[in-house]
């Protein structure tokens, strides 16, 4: 019984101190996280704004004025209050078109978003294939440690019997001590490639909380190469943002044009003007239509006016500044357009480069799989002769650190058959999304 409470304490204390950490888990952590991709949300709402801040240029202003005057030699006041309403008609280089032109820097600023993101499951994939490289490397690190330990009591001990020369010895001795360095330089490295992780996930990591888990026995499937340069023309954001920056400049170039065409608005006024007694017709506005008198018991009198009205405005000439604006909008359109051009020969060479990276990569893997099947079956040839007294213990460690060695080769080659797809996928702008 009391076996049985043990073994579940262990059980649960395994599983509040450890758990697995997926390569999913960690892009998704990594998106969540990252303070640049948190920036670029706020840019985009902040175009979006812009854009609203834009289109409600065609809502009605209204205002309310008033004026207070103090008469000279008299001791009263005069007041002028009005409420007025303007209204845009007609404009070519107004609130809609500077809408149309907003909601393109929003489609740029996710496409900007989307750039980033794809940035950040690069370098998360490469950063925790990496580690999980080195936390694979535990288990031969140990038993290169006691290999070590063992071949290098039998060369003492050789020594000791003068069967080695010192030619010999030194060169044991020195290989002795540079697999040491390698098994004292394990740990930092791995907490190093765990800190790396911890820094783009935002989560604190340590190796023996936290074991990473990826499938490394999933070999991918290479597609025809024009597959992912389709995929590289429709989803690459880099691409999509050059023909929005070309569209963005086609509205500056509609925009300066509109601003040689005229500005149609209707407008309206209403209120009173107060003059005291005896005032004068110095202080009745001499612009304001339909005036009624109405004196009251103080003396003083008010007059009503309303006014409704359409402005037409015009500009003839404007010393040039829109025909540069025009002018500079063209270039800048011009100027885009190549860039896009570029921009589309640069993809398509980075689809190139890491087709055919994890094409040669795919095939070294092939290579390792039959080094690694063959190292594993003389292991079990050294191990039966060890069972039948044929060889000694430290003939069969240094068999089983050769078997250790090309396996951690081929999982080496499978960690850079994914890094190389990981990199192809970047190229083409993540179909579906895939890790």
């Amino acid at each position: 019984m009391k076996k049985i409470i043990i073994f579940i304490s262990l059980l649960i204390t395994t599983s509040i101190f450890s758990s697995n950490l997926s390569l999913d888990d960690a892009v998704n952590k990594a998106l969540e996280y990252n303070p640049t991709q948190k920036s670029l949300h706020y840019a985009i709402q902040a175009t979006k704004s812009n854009a609203e801040a834009q289109i409600v240029g065609y809502l009605p202003k209204i205002s309310v004025n008033s004026t207070i005057n103090k008469i000279k030699a008299q001791n009263s006041l005069s007041s002028n209050t009005s409420l007025n309403a303007d209204q845009l008609l007609l404009s070519f280089s107004g609130p809609l078109q500077k809408h149309q032109q907003a909601k393109n820097m929003i489609a740029l600023s996710e496409l900007d978003k989307e750039a980033q993101a794809n940035l950040i499951r690069l370098e998360t994939a490469k950063t925790f294939l990496n580690a999980w490289l080195i936390q694979e490397h535990q288990s031969s690190i140990s038993s290169l440690k006691i290999s070590a330990e063992k071949i290098f009591q039998l060369h003492r001990n050789k020594k000791k019997l003068q069967q080695l020369d010192k030619s010999t010895w030194l060169k044991n001795v020195e290989e002795y001590h540079d697999k040491l360095a390698i098994i004292n330089a394990y740990d930092d490295n791995l907490q190093l490639a765990y800190k790396k992780l911890e820094l783009l996930i935002g989560k604190p990591l340590s190796p023996s909380t936290h074991h990473l888990s990826w499938d490394y026995k999933k070999t991918p499937t290479l597609k025809p190469l024009e597959y992912y340069l389709q995929q590289a023309v429709k989803l690459r954001p880099e691409i999509a943002r050059g023909s929005k920056k070309i569209a963005i400049e086609e509205w500056n170039v509609k925009i300066s044009q509109g601003q040689q065409l005229p500005v149609i608005t209707a407008n309206g006024r209403t209120g009173c003007v107060v003059t005291p007694g005896n005032a004068g017709e110095a202080f009745i506005p001499t612009q304001i239509p339909d005036i009624v008198p109405q004196p009251n018991s103080q003396g003083s009198t008010q007059q009503g006016f309303w006014s409704v009205g359409l402005t037409i405005q015009w500009s003839l000439f404007d010393g040039l500044v829109s025909q540069y604006q025009i002018q500079e909008a063209q270039a800048n359109k011009l100027k885009e357009m190549l860039s896009c051009d570029q921009e589309f020969l640069d993809v398509k060479q980075q689809v190139h480069d890491a087709y055919f990276q994890l094409s040669k990569a795919l095939k070294t893997l092939n290579a390792h799989k039959y080094k690694y099947l063959r190292a594993n079956n003389d292991f079990k040839l050294m191990n039966e002769k060890l069972n039948l007294g044929k060889i000694s213990l430290v003939e069969f460690d240094t068999a089983q650190t050769t078997w250790q060695e090309a396996h951690l080769a081929w999982l080496t080659q499978n960690v850079k058959v994914a890094l190389s797809e990981h990199q192809l996928l970047h190229s083409c702008g993540y179909p579906l999304k895939q890790f």
